[in-house]
């Protein structure tokens, strides 16, 4: 049965909720308070200039991305895959020699010493941690002073702090798909994004309607809007940024990182690299800069170039200032660039510290989406699907996600009551008995609503860390299946739902399994979405036996 569901917010998180909503035959309202989609990712087009709201990248190797997006459509331009490092003494290329070979020598020119190999590998371990910060797994690493501060510098500007007080296993997962895809720039700006997730559903899309107030009452939700008009839903997904999303349940606004983005235009190219620059130098309070239109040039008019520069937090820096220190950083003397725009983006990105919670909703019928749980694309577009997942459908079990890089379904039937059976599958200390190579945690621990744990995985001396989320646990009763959710995050992505039913004297749990490895090439997913099954097959049957 189709239920009225009202989407509050038509960025990222919003769209792909509404999306496929849609789908699942749902009557879908989305309440945009802006005129436009996209929410944080937006661009402006000035002069016949993009300038995307905010210096902003989409990894395709984002497994919802992949799923969610047509790629190809997008006409991604990578990014180099390196970085430019300004010092005291000029200029040194740290690339990919894969991909860029002609900057082999800079690995071996002082940056990097065999000692940041093992440091590394000390901070991989490090980061998997939830109780620590990003600085303090890389003051414990033991990098070198060049290598740290560059490391630094390149992770304030993807969290956007500069103390990098972001958790650190939250870094770790953003260095995963680094590692794993290469960040690029659509050819028409960021906001292709969001336009191409809204274009299936504008015509559900209300603009200029902000939300006010929500209120459950006998089953529904009235949304209260700030014209004074009132509106009923059966379902509200609340995906309106984190500091309304979080106004609008009752909870407190979370922390927010900032950032400053200018755009300048430039008649000399100032560098032939497509590699962001990042300023090592004592005195610096830009992040980074970078031409932009080398990396996609439908970013620029012909003949003319696009600069970036960025800072992070309170930097305190003018225009003229921002331009004379990106100018400094690529060794441009008297530049005559032209400032476009500058982008004030006070809530660019939720702070994610330790020891933090997601926002959550203790509002009957209405479910929160967004980035507080993943603060990235990849965050914004995961949570809209287990906002639309959580939405409930005819059959009582969840729908099935649009589009599962893989995806299998094992049923078991066993001996037992639904209740013995719901407390066997939830015990976390279970699953560590039943899963080879795997420890999770916390121990003793049970899924509930909101609980957040981690599963390592180790194979010799490789180690896996995934995340996960609990969505939804609710135990069976009599007459009503049991229903668990759980999102993953990390190297093996994906989703998984189960139902547990009592049949007579049996128990009979269906569960619905995605992997998305973003390590793993296309052409071997079929092999291991056998192979995990098998495992999955075996685990669950010594779980619940």
């Amino acid at each position: 049965m189709a239920v009225k569901v009202i989407v509050i917010g038509a960025g990222l998180a919003g769209l792909r909720a509404a999306g496929l909503a849609a789908k699942e035959g749902h009557d879908v309202t989305v309440l945009e308070a802006s005129q436009s989609v996209g929410g944080r990712v937006d661009t402006e087009l000035i002069d016949g200039f993009r300038c995307d709201r905010g210096f902003q990248l989409i990894n395709p190797s984002y497994p919802d991305a992949q799923a969610a997006l047509n790629l190809n459509d997008l006409d991604l331009h990578p990014s180099g895959r390196g970085v430019a490092i300004r010092n005291g003494s000029g200029v040194q290329v740290l690339a990919d020699p894969f991909r860029h070979p002609a900057y082999l020598k800079g690995l071996l020119g002082g940056t990097l010493t065999l000692g940041d190999v093992a440091a590394l590998i000390r901070w991989n371990r490090l980061a998997r941690s939830d109780s620590l910060t990003l600085q303090q797994t890389i003051d414990s690493a033991g990098f070198s002073l060049p290598l740290r501060k560059v490391i630094e510098q390149f992770f304030s500007g993807v969290v956007a702090d500069p103390d990098l007080k972001t958790v650190a296993s939250s870094a770790q997962t953003l260095a995963w798909y680094f590692v794993k895809g290469i960040p690029s720039l659509p050819a028409q700006g960021m906001e292709a994004v969001a336009h191409q997730l809204a274009e299936p559903i504008l015509e559900h899309i209300r603009f200029s309607t902000p939300v006010e107030s929500l209120i459950s009452h006998n089953g529904q939700v009235r949304v209260v809007c700030s014209s004074g008009e009132e509106l009923i839903a059966d379902r509200v997904v609340v995906a309106a940024g984190p500091r309304t999303s979080a106004r609008l349940t009752g909870q407190p606004e979370p922390t927010m990182n900032s950032l400053t983005t200018w755009w300048f235009d430039a008649a000399h190219r100032p560098s032939k690299l497509p590699f962001l620059y990042l300023d090592v130098r004592e005195e610096s309070r830009l992040i980074h800069t970078s031409v932009i239109s080398n990396i996609c040039p439908s970013y620029a008019p012909a003949g003319r170039h696009l600069v970036q520069a960025t800072a992070v937090g309170a930097h305190g820096l003018e225009d003229s200032e921002a331009m004379a220190q990106a100018a400094s950083i690529m060794g441009v003397h008297n530049p005559d660039w032209r400032l476009l725009v500058r982008h004030d983006i006070v809530n660019a990105l939720p702070c994610l510290e330790p020891g933090q919670r997601p926002l959550e909703s203790g509002i009957d019928g209405v479910i929160i989406a967004g980035d507080t749980t993943e603060p990235s694309i990849q965050g914004a577009l995961a949570s809209g699907v287990a906002a639309a997942r959580a939405l409930g459908s005819p059959t009582g079990v969840l729908p099935a996600r649009e589009r599962f890089n893989d995806t299998f379904t094992l049923r078991i039937r066993c001996i037992g009551d639904a209740s013995g059976i719901w407390e066997k599958l939830t015990n976390l200390d279970n699953h560590t008995r039943a899963i080879p190579l795997t420890v999770v945690t916390p121990a003793q621990s049970r899924m509930i609503d909101g609980l957040e744990f981690v599963g390592l995985t180790s194979l010799g001396p490789v180690k896996m860390a995934d995340r996960m989320l609990v969505r939804r646990a609710e135990a069976p009763t009599p007459g009503k299946p049991g229903l668990l959710q759980v999102s993953k995050f990390g190297p093996v992505a994906g989703e998984v739902e189960a139902s547990i039913a009592q049949l007579g004297s049996e128990v009979e749990v269906i569960w619905r399994q995605s992997l998305q490895p973003a390590w793993l090439p296309r052409w071997l997913r079929p092999l291991g979405t056998v192979v995990a099954r098998a495992g999955y097959s075996i685990g669950l049957r010594k779980l619940l036996t």
